[in-house]
C-alpha cells in the first residue's frame, strides 16, 4: 500500500461515518451521545493504525531510495563514505585519543556505520609493524649515558697547592753522620752533622682535545657540556698515573711509587701462614717504626674485595676482627683507610703518609672551546681542549711502601 492508497482508504471511512451520523440524527440526545463516542473511539484506534503503516511505507520508500542511489555512485566514493564517518567521529574525540596516548585513558570505541555494505569480505589479521612502510616515531632520550667514572683519584689522598713560578725546588733532609753520645767530664763530645739535598720538581703539562663539527652539537643536545666533562675525567685518568708511576726525568712526572719504599715482609708477615692483611698490617708497622703516621693504603677494587673472601682451608673467613673495622663504610685496618681505586695494579697495594707528597698545581684544569683552531672555520668544526699544569713533590720518599700480593697463595 502506497500513500494515495492510504490517503483514499482514510477519507472512506470518514465518509462513511459522517454517513452513519446522519443517519442517526433522530435519535435522542443520549443515544446519540453514546453512539458518537463510541463511534469515535473507533475511528481514533482506526486513524492510529493507518499512521503506523504510513510509517512503515515512509522508512521502505527511504531505503529504496537511498539504495538506489548508492548503487549509482562509484566505488571510490563508497569506500570514501566509510572513513568520513570514522574521520568525522575521531575528529569529534581527539582530546580523549590525546589521553589514550598520555596513557590517562584506556579506550575509545567508535560506531562506524557508514559505508558498511561497502565493505567487501577479505581475509584479515593483526595489524602490527609489518604492516607500517616508512619510519615510525621515535622517542630521544636528553641524557647521555656513559661508562662510570674513576671512584678515587689520588690528588684526593695529597695537598694540592698553587705553584707560583715555573719550578718548585725543596730541601730534603736526611739524617747524616754521627750519633749523639753522652759526654764524659773533660772529654771531647760527641759531633753530628745532616746532610740536605735539594730537590726539584717542574710541572708538566697533561693535555688532550677533541674536534666536534657544529652539526653534531646541534644534532645531539648537551654534547658539548658532557664531553667537557668526560674529557676532564679522562685527564685525571692520565694524572693518576703520573702521579702514581710517573718515571721521572724530562717532561714526566716523578711518581709515588717510583720512588717509594719496595715492601719487605718481616716478622709474621715473613712465614707461609701469611695473607693479604698480614703483609698491609706488616707495612703500617714498618712505617711507623719509621716515625711514619701512616693515613691510607691505596688497593685495586679487585684486591679489596679480595681481602673480605681469605678463609682457611676448612673455607673459614680469617679477617682480623680485632684491626679490622668499618667507619662510615669505609674499611680501616689498624685504623688506616683503605681507598679502592683503578688507578693501582690488581695486585698491588700502597701504604703511606700521604701528607708526605703534595701537587703543585701550575695551571688548574681548563676546559677551552673554540672554533679558531686550524681549517676549523672552513669545516664548522669545534675544538674542546682540556689541560692542565702540575707538578708534584715528594718530600719524604720513606713515607711510602708499595708491594704485591702476587706471591701470596691467599
Amino acid at each position: 500500500m502506497d500513500l494515495q492508497e492510504a490517503k483514499t482508504v482514510i477519507e472512506k471511512a470518514i465518509d462513511e461515518r459522517v454517513n452513519k451520523y446522519e443517519e442517526q440524527s433522530k435519535m435522542s440526545a443520549k443515544g446519540i451521545e453514546e453512539s458518537l463516542k463510541g463511534q469515535l473511539d473507533n475511528l481514533l484506534a482506526k486513524h492510529s493504525e493507518i499512521s503506523e503503516q504510513v510509517k512503515a511505507l515512509g522508512k521502505q520508500q527511504d531505503a529504496i531510495e537511498l539504495a538506489t542511489k548508492r548503487n549509482n555512485q562509484g566505488a571510490e566514493q563508497k569506500t570514501k563514505s566509510f572513513f568520513n564517518d570514522l574521520a568525522e567521529q575521531a575528529e569529534s574525540a581527539k582530546e580523549e585519543i590525546e589521553r589514550i596516548k598520555n596513557r590517562k585513558s584506556r579506550g575509545i570505541s567508535f560506531d562506524v556505520s557508514g559505508g558498511q555494505e561497502l565493505m567487501y569480505a577479505k581475509a584479515v589479521g593483526s595489524v602490527t609493524s609489518a604492516n607500517v612502510t616508512g619510519t615510525l616515531p621515535t622517542m630521544f632520550g636528553q641524557n647521555i649515558t656513559s661508562t662510570p667514572n674513576r671512584k678515587q683519584h689520588v690528588r684526593g689522598l695529597i695537598p694540592s697547592v698553587p705553584l707560583t713560578d715555573a719550578i718548585y725546588s725543596f730541601p730534603r733532609y736526611t739524617n747524616g753522620e754521627g750519633s749523639v753520645g753522652i759526654q764524659t767530664e773533660g772529654s771531647a763530645k760527641a759531633q753530628t752533622d745532616a746532610d740536605i739535598a735539594y730537590v726539584t720538581a717542574t710541572p708538566v703539562v697533561i693535555a688532550h682535545f677533541q674536534r666536534h663539527s657544529e652539526q653534531i652539537l646541534q644534532d645531539i643536545p648537551r654534547l658539548l657540556a658532557f664531553t667537557s666533562g668526560r674529557m676532564v675525567e679522562q685527564l685525571l685518568d692520565k694524572e693518576d698515573d703520573e702521579i702514581l708511576n710517573g718515571a721521572g726525568g724530562s717532561n714526566r712526572l716523578n711518581g709515588i711509587i717510583t720512588q717509594a719504599t719496595a715492601y719487605a715482609p718481616t716478622g709474621s708477615a715473613n712465614t707461609s701462614s701469611a695473607d693479604r692483611f698480614s703483609y698491609l698490617l706488616n707495612a703500617i708497622s714498618q712505617l711507623a717504626q719509621s716515625n711514619y703516621t701512616p693515613n691510607g693504603i691505596l688497593v685495586n677494587p679487585y684486591a679489596y674485595y679480595e681481602l673480605m673472601q681469605i678463609k682457611t682451608t676448612t673455607k673459614e673467613y680469617t679477617m682480623p676482627y680485632a684491626g679490622v673495622t668499618f667507619v662510615d663504610g669505609t674499611l680501616r685496618i689498624a685504623g688506616v683507610p683503605v681507598y679502592q681505586t683503578t688507578a693501582c695494579a690488581t695486585n698491588a697495594f700502597t701504604v703511606g703518609d700521604w701528607t708526605q707528597a703534595e701537587l703543585l698545581v701550575r695551571n688548574a684544569i681548563q676546559v677551552d672551546i673554540s672554533r679558531e683552531d686550524s681549517d676549523n672555520f672552513q669545516k664548522n668544526l669545534v675544538t674542546v681542549r682540556v689541560e692542565e699544569r702540575v707538578g708534584l713533590a715528594v718530600y719524604q720518599p720513606g713515607a711510602f711502601i708499595t708491594g704485591s700480593w702476587t706471591a701470596l697463595a691467599s
